[in-house]
């Protein structure tokens, strides 16, 4: 598959902060996508600018879902064709927010001259309660070979959370299983090269509300 997964932050997390930063272990090749999940205790609207970086890069909100009454928001954000030197730090502050627990991850993913990873194709997103968490199916994407990025975050503290077997196989970006301290939730990524339908579907051990959100992004 031409799509690599590259640099990441790893878990981020804070517990009733303002904002939310971290590096990746390495620099991103320059031109690569970064793709972000960030979750957080509170109903953040979430909103284009909440997410930047000290190199300068413009992210997107690729797909949102929040719950005030439930008190939880997810978010998935992205940066394409990045410009990237030295210690890459990826900051999450969203606008008009006071304090709260927040869950990040961001990572890198990159393809050869020809085949960049830039189009965002189809999002998704979906909320309940139970222990099943169950994202799509979405329409067929554009392309056949494409990155899928799903996260969520769920409202009770959790002894397990597991994604479904599948080939190929979800990559764990960030578990996070307390919701007393932090907020429960996982993000989790693969690289399909058979296009079609996506879905993913997660299971937690014990049920509360949820909500969920996914990202594809085709190789163009």
């Amino acid at each position: 598959m031409a799509i690599t997964r590259g640099q990441t932050t790893g878990k981020l997390r804070t517990a009733t902060a303002g904002s939310l930063a971290g590096s990746m272990g390495g620099t991103p090749q320059s031109g690569s996508l970064v793709v972000v999940a960030v979750w957080a205790a509170d109903g953040i609207h979430w909103a284009t600018g909440d997410v930047t970086d000290n190199q300068g890069n413009t992210y997107y909100r690729a797909c949102a879902l929040s719950r005030p009454a439930a008190g939880s928001s997810v978010a998935i954000y992205y940066a394409e064709g990045v410009v990237s030197s030295g210690t890459f730090t990826i900051t999450v502050n969203p606008a008009n927010h006071g304090n709260t627990e927040f869950v990040m991850v961001a990572t890198e993913f990159y393809g050869s001259v020809a085949t960049r990873v830039r189009l965002l194709d189809r999002t998704h997103v979906n909320a309940a309660s139970g222990t099943a968490v169950a994202l799509g199916p979405t329409s067929a994407l554009n392309m056949t070979e494409a990155l899928v990025f799903c996260a969520f975050v769920i409202d009770v503290s959790q002894a397990s959370i597991v994604v479904e077997s599948v080939s190929p196989s979800w990559t764990q970006e960030a578990e996070e299983l307390d919701t007393g301290t932090y907020i429960a939730g996982e993000a989790v990524s693969r690289v399909v090269s058979a296009g079609g339908a996506q879905s993913c579907n997660w299971t937690a051990a014990s049920s509360s509300q949820w909500i969920a959100v996914m990202a594809c992004f085709s190789a163009n």
